[in-house]
């Protein structure tokens, strides 16, 4: 199990927005949001959780919130950027 705090760099607070946990074994992905989360400083995917209260995101949202984060190899000239 590896844990990933979640943080907004552009933040000045540089506070803990919440938690990615990865389960290498069953390669799944959880996010722990904190109780005091702000559903405005939080990502949009993630803001949603917190505006119905729910402080746990499934296996599902969290891959879909990390994937959204990679960029792909194969994109042209990413060396370039």
């Amino acid at each position: 199990m590896r844990i990933f705090a979640i943080k907004d760099e552009s933040l000045s607070s540089q506070t803990v927005l919440g938690y990615l946990i990865y389960y290498e074994n069953a390669k799944a992905f959880y996010i722990e949001l904190p109780e005091d989360a702000d559903p405005w400083e939080t990502p949009l995917l993630l803001s949603t959780f917190v505006k119905r209260g729910e402080r746990s995101v499934n296996s599902y949202w969290s891959r879909l919130w990390v994937e959204q984060r990679i960029i792909p190899p194969d994109r042209q000239n990413i060396g370039l950027v």
